[in-house]
């Protein structure tokens, strides 16, 4: 009985590598370092009949994207304070093609320092303010 409990520990630790060893090869295969940074809204792409809409989008190496939209901006009129949605893990499906994690295609192409993202149709562009994935506070509740 027990030899069969190591034979099973023994698969699961295998197992434990090798999925590990997958994980890291996926995240390589992605070229999501060529997007890592934080990116700030361009004016061009505000859609709030000429008010300033102060969101920023970071991108880790890994593939995780994650929103910022900033909550006072002359826009939303809100509070001082940061709408953050959950991060998304991007997975690279072809071309200039990704999936997020709810199964939604996002087109990504990068030119110099201006990234556009392409979802359902609709086009954003976003200029690169920093190499370091930001993070802002506060958060709104």
């Amino acid at each position: 009985m027990k030899s069969i409990q190591r034979i099973c520990i023994i698969f699961m630790i295998m197992g434990l590598f090798i999925g590990c060893e997958d994980e890291k090869d996926d995240k390589s295969n992605g070229d999501f370092s060529a997007f890592k940074g934080t990116y700030k809204l361009s004016e061009e792409s505000w859609d709030c009949d000429g008010a300033e809409d102060v969101q920023y989008i970071t991108f880790t190496d890994a593939g995780l994207a994650k929103l910022w939209d900033f909550a006072g901006d002359s826009c939303d009129l809100d509070d001082d304070c940061y709408w953050a949605d959950p991060a998304e893990q991007l997975t690279h499906s072809s071309g200039d093609v990704y999936t997020d994690t709810d199964g939604v295609e996002t087109t990504i192409q990068k030119s110099g320092d201006v990234l556009t993202l392409i979802i359902a149709g609709f086009t954003m562009k976003w200029d690169k303010i920093s190499d370091d994935v930001e993070t802002y506070s506060p958060i709104c509740d």
